[in-house]
């Protein structure tokens, strides 16, 4: 790993313990790189923030992004997210990976003092980011793209779902009991409550209760967290042997027995894909995510929406 890379913490009261936290974090992401020969070649800071909404802020408006968004809500709640800034012809030039506090909570003793006792689900985790920068470094896909509207509905949940896939099944061996049976967990819950939070939604629109865009709004944000949970259980299932005991009671029934799973198991194909595509070398042209767009397109008609684009423009067409 070069030594240019500039790890930083703050808004800490102690100043011990973020020394602390960034020299391990520095330490860490040497020894991954050296076991996995990861390009992580434009990575050229890592900012850990005990307000990660914030930071996100700040690097965002200094990458010349409009605005800086992550995954909130009762299904799942954003640590780490990286953010990236772009040439004038479109490709990456550099990135900055922005963690929370939380993403070291392993880390904090009862107490609030730093002990390294405990740093397994970590690594895993560290070892899941730098796979997301390993991916845009390696990929020939052209970062610069203008995305409408239906691109960000469908291309967008497509890209980005797959690259959480790519991520837990490259990064599957560092995986600990603990974080398997956290997102399996997660994606139960979601396949339980997002269908009939969807429904709820489309109905209330359909008696004037929301407008067309504020209910198209949030259904196209729970499809989006619906393909990307299913990206993070899906690349731990099909990378590595999950124990029995790590499935929630009702996972395997809903990946069997419900209105998504075929369209689900269709998306694995895409993954599948995708991956071979990718450890290929020749992951270059969005047209490649066809068959994974296909299916985040029948997500949506499955719940009654369908979505157009006619010049540019998106129509959403309610049954």
């Amino acid at each position: 790993m070069k030594n240019n890379l500039v790890i930083s913490a703050q808004g800490f009261s102690d100043e011990n313990t973020a020394n602390i936290i960034a020299n391990f974090t520095a330490t860490l992401i040497k020894e991954l790189v050296k076991q996995t020969q990861l390009n992580i070649s434009k990575l050229k800071r890592v900012l850990i923030s005990c307000d990660f909404e914030s930071a996100l802020a700040d690097i965002a408006k200094e990458y010349g992004h409009e605005s800086s968004s992550f995954t909130n809500n009762k299904q799942s709640v954003a640590i780490a997210q990286l953010l990236s800034k772009l040439t004038d012809n479109g490709l990456y030039s550099e990135f900055t990976l922005v963690l929370s506090v939380e993403f070291f909570y392993d880390l904090f003793n009862k107490d609030g003092s730093i002990s390294l006792d405990h740093t397994s689900n970590i690594i895993h985790m560290m070892h899941h980011e730098l796979i997301h920068i390993h991916e845009k470094n390696e990929s020939r896909l052209d970062a610069g793209k203008l995305v409408d509207e239906y691109d960000d509905a469908i291309l967008m949940t497509s890209t980005r779902s797959w690259s959480e896939f790519l991520a837990n099944y490259m990064s599957a061996q560092t995986s600990t009991p603990k974080l398997i049976k956290m997102q399996l967990s997660s994606l139960e819950t979601a396949l339980i409550d997002i269908p009939k939070e969807i429904k709820s939604l489309v109905n209330r629109y359909k008696v004037g209760l929301l407008s067309l865009d504020e209910m198209y709004f949030n259904v196209k944000n729970k499809v989006k967290l619906i393909a990307n949970l299913y990206g993070y259980a899906f690349g731990y299932m099909s990378s590595i042997k999950i124990e029995p005991n790590l499935y929630p009671p009702s996972l395997l029934d809903l990946l069997e027995n419900t209105k998504l799973s075929s369209l689900l198991k269709k998306l694995a194909e895409s993954f599948l894909e995708l991956k071979d595509i990718f450890y290929q070398g020749k992951l270059s042209d969005y047209e490649m995510f066809e068959n994974a767009n296909k299916t985040i397109h029948s997500i949506y008609k499955l719940f009654g929406l369908t979505l157009d684009r006619q010049q540019g423009t998106l129509y959403i067409h309610v049954d």
